[in-house]
């Protein structure tokens, strides 16, 4: 067997990667990874940088799912990115 040739083959795998990206049911998944797990943005007691280097506690604004109701019920199984 003859070596692989390292830049056709690597332009080949990125190719496809591409391909299932751009595919609707992995932007669903990843839209839903995001949602839960992306942003940890006003999270209690975090704090920041003032101007002049001090830590000052940041002011946040209640988020609207602290009133949402629970979910009805949980998935009875992992959800899988089975193509």
């Amino acid at each position: 067997l003859p070596p692989v040739d390292l830049g056709p083959a690597t332009r080949e795998a990125k190719a496809r990667l591409h391909s299932l990206r751009a595919q609707p049911q992995v932007k669903a998944a990843k839209a839903a990874i995001v949602q839960r797990h992306g942003s940890r943005k006003g999270m209690p007691g975090q704090t920041r940088r003032t101007a002049d280097g001090h830590e000052a506690p940041v002011r946040t604004a209640k988020l609207a799912t602290a009133n949402a109701a629970p979910p009805a019920e949980a998935p009875a199984a992992q959800l899988t990115l089975d193509f």
